[in-house]
């Protein structure tokens, strides 16, 4: 089997995926619009521009074309990851569909939960549909498509040491959104402040644009992370 994961690496998940099918014989290939600052890893990578620009899109596009036609021959499965495609949707999936290629959508959360049906009606060309959470299966959509999978997120072990801090007289917390409303950015900063007020010895590391490997040493130094903080 040839399996295409594209076309975001979202935190990681994608690439650990694609290299766990790897470790299990499957030709996985994981394809990228760009690196982004945070250098997450890819095997193809198009240097897309700013793909929420408008103005990007004659850039762009050519070059999306340009890889689904390379694609399309090469691979049996396509793995897309946030809702997004290859080229765009109202032609990637019938060109896949009508190929006879497995089709396969991977939530990683926002792009799914709270969202309509119709908002997300392109998950009746999938063959599966895969979430991260069984929260986000909650509170995501029902409709014409199939039943939500949950798969939680994958990690590649072998790239992580052990990193036990020395005790300090200040608690430092990490904290790492990738955007601030999504993962309750305010309500961790506030919930800091209000301890700090009450004479607690915590501190709050903010970690945001920065790369990949700064990002590590950082969560290294921090004996507690936080995530993300939604209402439910």
């Amino acid at each position: 089997m040839r399996a295409l994961h594209s076309p975001v690496n979202v935190a990681g998940g994608p690439g650990a995926i694609s290299a766990g099918l790897r470790a299990l014989g499957v030709e996985s290939t994981l394809l990228v619009f760009n690196e982004r600052p945070f250098e997450r890893g890819f095997d193809v990578n198009l240097e897309l521009r700013d793909t929420s620009r408008l103005s990007s899109v004659p850039f762009n596009l050519p070059k999306q074309l340009r890889a689904l036609r390379w694609a399309l021959p090469r691979f049996d499965v396509f793995h897309f990851h946030a809702g997004l495609t290859l080229a765009p949707r109202r032609l990637t999936l019938p060109l896949l569909r009508s190929r006879k290629k497995g089709v396969v959508f991977q939530s990683w959360g926002s792009d799914l939960r709270r969202r309509r049906a119709s908002e997300v009606g392109y998950l009746e060309q999938a063959d599966a549909v895969i979430v991260g959470s069984y929260l986000t299966r909650r509170l995501a959509p029902r409709g014409r498509w199939p039943e939500y999978d949950v798969v939680h997120p994958a990690i590649v072990l072998d790239d992580w040491e052990p990193a036990p801090a020395e005790p300090r007289d200040v608690m430092r917390v990490a904290h790492a959104p990738s955007k601030r409303a999504v993962k309750g950015t305010e309500s961790v900063i506030g919930a800091v402040e209000s301890l700090r007020a009450r004479g607690a010895p915590i501190e709050l590391d903010l970690i945001e644009g920065i790369p990949n490997r700064e990002a590590r040493r950082r969560y290294a130094a921090a004996p507690f992370a936080k995530g993300s903080c939604e209402k439910v």
